[in-house]
């Protein structure tokens, strides 16, 4: 089974595609309100279930791919 969702990013330059899954990384574009823990969480729970999960950003696009 796959999961993917994807985003579209106005400025992907910012983005340091190795970090996005540390905690309490966030871009230093955003100024929105928000801990950076989502994509850690998520990381955390694949790991435990024994999936896989990447992310990717393609011509804008953030991808982030789950595999059972």
């Amino acid at each position: 089974m796959k999961l993917s969702v994807y985003n579209t990013l106005a400025d992907c330059s910012d983005v340091d595609i190795s970090r996005v899954f540390e905690p309490f990384y966030r871009m230093d574009a955003r100024t929105a309100g928000g801990s950076g823990l989502g994509l850690y969480v998520v990381k955390l729970l694949c790991d435990r279930l024994g999936w896989t999960v990447n992310a990717e950003i393609n011509d804008g696009i953030f991808l982030l791919v789950i595999t059972a």
